[in-house]
C-alpha cells in the first residue's frame, strides 16, 4: 500500500498482514529503489499473539513503525460469542475452525 501526498510523491510505504521474512524482502526492495518501508499493519490480538514473537522485533530492528489491527479478533474479546451473538466466528466456518477453539473463548474470558 502507498500513500501519496498531493505532489504525486510515495508518502509512506505500508504492508499489511505479511510474515517477518516478506517484510525483510520487500525491505531490501525498498532500500535498492531508494525508499523503505514506513509501516507494518499486523494482526493482533489477544488471543493470537503470534506478532509478537517475530514482527513486533522484527519492525524495531528495522526502524518500522508497527501498527496493530484486529485488536478484538473477530470481536471474540468482546463477549458477545458467549451471549449467543453472532458474527464472523458463526458466519464463516473458516474463521471459527481458526480463531474459534475453547481455549481462545476461555482466554477472552
Amino acid at each position: 500500500m502507498l500513500h501519496w501526498n498531493r505532489c504525486g510523491a510515495i508518502r509512506y510505504t505500508v504492508v499489511s498482514d505479511v510474515a517477518a521474512r516478506q517484510v525483510m524482502k520487500a525491505q531490501e526492495i525498498a532500500r535498492y529503489s531508494g525508499t523503505t518501508i514506513n509501516i507494518l499493519r499486523l494482526r493482533c490480538s489477544l488471543v493470537k499473539r503470534s506478532a509478537k514473537v517475530a514482527l513486533f522485533p522484527m519492525a524495531t530492528a528495522q526502524d518500522i513503525t508497527a501498527a496493530p489491527f484486529w485488536l478484538r479478533g473477530c470481536g471474540l474479546s468482546t463477549g458477545k460469542y458467549m451471549n449467543g451473538g453472532a458474527g464472523w466466528l458463526t458466519a464463516d466456518t473458516r474463521y471459527a475452525a481458526r480463531y474459534g477453539q475453547g481455549w481462545m473463548h476461555g482466554v477472552a474470558a
